[in-house]
């Protein structure tokens, strides 16, 4: 699964992200398997 967004940490300004991640049953509950986060900053 992939999401994208904007994120917001104390009063700095929003920054743009995407994650990706994997989950899978096990049994009765939901793991997550895989996760990456990336925070996307611009090039100075």
């Amino acid at each position: 699964m992939q999401v994208s967004g904007s994120v917001k940490f104390h009063e700095n300004p929003s920054k743009p992200f995407q994650q990706t991640f994997m989950i899978t049953a096990q049994g009765d509950k939901w793991k997550i398997v895989s996760d990456c986060f990336r925070l996307q900053d611009g090039i100075l």
